[in-house]
């Protein structure tokens, strides 16, 4: 929630779309790691001064060969002044494509802050699958350097030396590299050497680095750039990048970016084709479209739909992107995929369309010479329309892009070539619009009622966040901790969202808010607009102007900001006067306010536009007057007077602040963190519900109180428990057990009483509410476990009544599973039962599979990595292997390639164990021993890795056949994953034993249950 609630903030008040969207949108290029990871650090305002590091050593020497092959050389050393940057730093990583290059680590060690050296243990330097490529190693060539450095300290340097070879250049006999040398650290010493063949031709772009030593001998040409003593400079606020104020050079053998463009196009046209299921799909797409802005916005928004991101690099096709029938067929792709399938589409429509190349991080530098190692990024640009569709962030529509590739300079690499810029300074594409209502009570507490438009980039932040059901369903602590953000005491909770996935219009979000004793009506006063009702508080934007000067370009993003108040004032308050409009602007943009009087109360009207995406040092001094006229505005007053018996009642209610307000706003912070309340407490929540009964959060609150089996469960806590869970269940049906009680959730036997009252009472809500889906799932949830055949049908009878909501298959699917473990072995028509449970299991997880793929979404991800893990074993057993093999090999890929997330455990073993035991099926005990092994590996990548079940049944169908030392490694490796708690001794023992058992010749039970 937290995480949601800064990005929110972040993203609201500033424009910027500078967190990740999604997974990482690249044309699979390596960079240097070090210039990323300093690069991110832009991405916040609150850093230190400075980074705390100081490169006392580094040099690179590229020895390039006339076919475009290469030798790099890099070495350094990084000293840490700073204990905060430790930890970001000790473990260096470095990817690269194993098809293309090579790479050895030369030397490595650590130098103390005393001068001393400390050796590197050997095992602390690997070259390595990526954490992809060990889960799916057929899908991807990728491998990566890690160097970890133990026991680091402040003042302790890290020293490498790396080499790398590349053997096959992306583009035959081309050569390029861009060194970048941010000074967000301190630079000692910087040396860069450049070898090539004289008649070898090299176009170059040195910035800040001085000009190049040049000699010539045995037929190659040497240049050398050296600098020293680099201050780092200090982190700003807002700061747009380190590029733009930092030493860099970029190389190439591309004469310009016409012909470089020209071959990517070379290759990629081949993949472009326009094939006869291209033109089907396109034809449908488009029927009974009559327009090209309308066939091009239908098909950009059927391929951003349809086709979910993945990166997946074999050999060159970090550059080179897949056929158009490969990309239909898996339904997946990277950047340069979709713009692949959607030029073939549009040009199936005959639509001109050519791919672009951009660099997708922050910054506006664009270099002098064509060095394909600046771009990372792919987009298609539509010149009839004059539109860029960038289809890698989900939920967007066709000329919608995000802020990190807002305004920069790109090339063409299509039919047509050259330097082309994507759109800036247009605030009416980021645009947040509010109308709020305030009501002030006689005690001075105020409820607010917003309607709040975000239209442009702001929906690709909002679209997302607001979808998460996690978020709808906990809507009131969401509220609460945005508003304790800010300052507020106060709460609320969402009203109403838009459609997240229907992205022909603005999203919008309502908001209730309520700030219990906002202000005292005193007889003479003042008040000032609240912030954060309405999400937003513009007085944010403050931070990012204090300083009097910049010395580095500050982004906002070009934004319009519109908020329009009517407030209400109790019966008693006269409005003396209101604030002066205000009516500023100036060359970055503008600022309006309007106080007016208005029939029962006043309206206020104001307005911020930002007018261009990045403030250069130049545009500071404008840009902090119209941010100070800004929140001038915003602590502007509204003068008062108040009769005095309204003042008296304002102070009694302060000083009475009522056990029930109170409650709102202690219980909504939610299950975690919450002190059990005492019984004079509860009795207090219990006489305060009598004069408010409609407080459900403090109803919650109680019933975590009278579940609390530590204490006797009386007949008087039974009681009450039932009557507040039956109140909730009457007055919020929404509301389930878990949004309660969270994993406490109470246990009832099926025969007991307060089970079976509950039990009727949300039949009754589901035949009253006979639609509401939240209903009929929260009715599933409470019955499945005791009555499995009631729950059974009102799924499918909520399948039947709302078609496309991936909820009823998706649980049906689980339920009917679940079941099979129920079924009696020994009964005569088990086999026959259990085949027919899981047909039924098996269709309705289809179901779901496909309706949850039809939009794309992190929640509905989070549903299909089960569901593909469900679905692939029963696929299995049905013997459907080449669907058991599709569905496992999607999980592996999707869910298996970072080792951070939570899923990639379960996805790589889960997976690779499914793909094993159809391998023995088809007769390949070589590639049924791989997959094995690497369902173990693959989780092994996780410093802690936690299964729900380690899945033994290819190992012992690999045993059956006679494979037992395949069998005896992955028994060991098992050992090593389960060897970090105390909490799996059991399992390692018996782990043990069986491993002695094959050695003995006797076939283990490889059943946990069993030690």
């Amino acid at each position: 929630m937290k995480k949601f609630t800064f990005a929110l903030l972040f993203i609201a008040f500033c424009s910027f779309s500078l967190f990740p969207q999604g997974k990482k949108r690249a044309l699979s290029v390596s960079s240097e790691s070090r210039t990323r990871q300093i690069s991110r650090t832009s991405e916040t305002a609150t850093m230190p001064q400075t980074l705390g590091i100081t490169v006392e050593k580094y040099v690179v020497s590229y020895d390039v060969n006339s076919d475009g092959t290469a030798e790099k050389t890099w070495e350094m050393q990084q000293r840490f002044d700073s204990d905060l940057v430790i930890d970001r730093f000790k473990k260096y990583e470095r990817s690269f494509n194993g098809d293309l290059q090579q790479a050895e680590v030369l030397d490595a060690y650590i130098v103390r802050a005393d001068g001393t050296k400390s050796a590197i243990p050997s095992d602390a330097i690997q070259i390595k699958p990526t954490t992809q490529a060990e889960a799916a190693p057929s899908f991807s060539s990728y491998k990566q350097i890690e160097i970890a450095y133990a026991d680091l300290r402040k003042g302790d340097s890290i020293y490498y030396k790396i080499r790398l070879t590349t053997l096959k250049p992306h583009f035959e006999k081309q050569f390029d590299f861009i060194e970048v040398f941010p000074l967000g650290f301190g630079w000692d010493s910087i040396e860069v050497n450049l070898s090539a063949p004289t008649d070898f031709p090299l176009y170059i772009q040195a910035v800040d680095l001085g000009d190049a030593k040049i000699t010539t001998e045995n037929g190659r040409t040497r240049r050398q750039w050296r600098k020293a003593k680099l201050k780092a400079f200090e982190i700003e606020p807002g700061m747009y990048d380190f590029y733009n104020s930092s030493p860099r050079i970029a190389a190439t053998s591309f004469k310009n970016f016409e012909e470089m463009g020209a071959a990517y196009w070379s290759e990629a046209k081949k993949k472009a084709v326009v094939t006869p299921e291209v033109q089907k799909i396109a034809d449908e797409i488009t029927q009974d479209l009559t327009t090209p802005e309308q066939k091009a916005y239908a098909i950009y928004e059927w391929v951003n739909k349809n086709i979910r991101y993945l990166s997946v690099v074999l050999g060159k096709g970090g550059w080179i992107p897949h056929s158009t029938t490969e990309i239909l067929a898996n339904r997946y792709g990277d950047c340069k995929d979709y713009s692949t399938i959607i030029h073939a589409l549009l040009k199936a429509k005959g639509i001109e369309s050519y791919p672009v190349l951009i660099r997708s991080e922050l910054g506006n530098w664009f270099p002098e010479v064509a060095a394909t190692d600046y771009f990372n990024h792919a987009i298609l640009y539509i010149p009839s329309l004059n539109l860029f569709a960038d289809a890698t962030a989900p939920n967007t529509r066709l000329g919608l892009i995000t802020q990190q590739i807002v305004g920069k300079k790109a090339v063409l690499a299509g039919e047509r070539t050259g330097v082309i810029e994507t759109p800036k300074d247009n605030p009416a594409n980021n645009q947040l619009l509010s109308e709020v209502e305030i009501v002030f009570a006689a005690d001075g507490s105020l409820k607010a009622v917003s309607k709040n438009v975000y239209d442009g980039r702001n929906e690709i932040i909002y679209r997302p966040l607001f979808a998460d059901s996690a978020l709808q369903k906990n809507s009131e602590n969401f509220v609460r901790t945005l508003l304790a953000y800010f300052g507020v005491d106060g709460f609320g909770k969402l009203v109403k969202t838009g459609n997240p996935f229907k992205v022909g219009e603005p999203f919008t979000v309502e908001l209730e808010v309520e700030l219990p004793n906002f202000t005292t009506f005193a007889a003479n006063g003042a008040i000032r607009m609240p912030v954060a009702v309405n999400i937003l508080n513009a007085l944010q934007l403050e931070q990012f102007v204090k300083p009097a000067k910049r010395n580095t370009n500050l982004i906002l993003g070009a934004t319009r900001f519109r908020e329009t108040f009517k407030l209400t004032f109790p019966e008693g308050v006269k409005i003396e006067r209101l604030p002066a409009a205000v009516n500023f602007s100036n060359k970055v943009g503008s600022y309006r306010s309007e106080f007016t009087f208005e029939a029962g109360g006043v309206r206020v009207m104001r307005e911020l536009v930002i007018g261009k995406d990045v403030i250069s040092t130049a545009d500071y001094p404008q840009i902090r007057a119209l941010i100070g006229k800004s929140v001038e505005g915003s602590r502007a007053e509204i003068q008062y007077s108040a009769a005095p018996a309204l003042a008296r009642r304002t102070n009694a209610t302060r000083r009475n602040y009522s056990v029930q307000t109170r409650s709102k706003l202690s219980a909504v912070s939610g299950k975690t963190g919450e002190n059990l309340l005492t019984d004079a407490q509860a009795a207090q929540l219990e006489a305060a519900l009598l004069d408010a009964p409609d407080d459900a959060e403090s109803r919650k609150r109680l019933l975590r109180f009278y579940t609390n089996y530590d204490a006797p469960d009386t007949t008087a806590r039974r009681a009450r428990r039932l009557a507040h869970r039956l109140w909730i269940l009457q007055n919020r049906p929404e509301t389930d057990d878990f949004d309660i009680y969270g994993y406490k959730t109470p246990f009832y036997a099926a025969d007991e009483a307060e089970y079976q009252t509950l039990r009727r009472e949300w039949l009754r809500q589901v035949k009253k509410l006979k639609t509401n889906a939240r209903v009929r799932l929260n009715a599933v949830e409470f019955i499945r476990d005791k009555e499995p055949e009631i729950a059974q049908r009102l799924l499918v009878e909520g399948r039947r009544l709302d078609k496309e909501n991936y909820e009823f298959p998706l649980l049906l699917c689980d339920l009917i599973y679940s079941e099979t473990g129920d079924l009696d072995e020994n009964s005569r028509d088990f086999r026959a039962r259990k085949s027919a449970f899981l047909l039924e299991a098996f269709e309705a997880g289809e179901a779901a599979l496909a309706l949850l793929k039809k939009e794309r979404s992190l929640e509905r991800d989070t549903k299909r990595v089960g569901l593909l893990e469900s679905l692939a074993k029963i696929a299995f057993e049905l013997e459907k292997f080449d669907r058991a093999k599709a569905l496992a090999t999607e999980l592996i890929l999707d869910f298996g390639q970072d080792a951070s997330s939570a899923d990639y455990t379960e996805a790589a073993h889960v997976g690779n164990i499914i793909l094993g035991r159809v391998a023995i099926r088809e007769r390949s005990a070589a590639k049924a021993k791989q997959y094995l092994l690497i369902a173990i590996r693959a989780p092994l990548r996780r410093e802690k890795s936690y299964f729900s079940k380690i899945d033994m049944e290819l190992a012992r169908e690999l045993l059956e056949i006679g494979e037992k030392d395949t069998v005896a490694e992955y028994l060991a490796l098992c050992e090593k994953l389960l060897n970090y708690s105390e909490l799996f001794a059991g399992k390692i023992q018996a782990i043990k034993t069986w491993r002695e058992q094959i050695n003995q010749g006797i076939t283990p039970s490889f059943d946990f249950r069993k030690l």
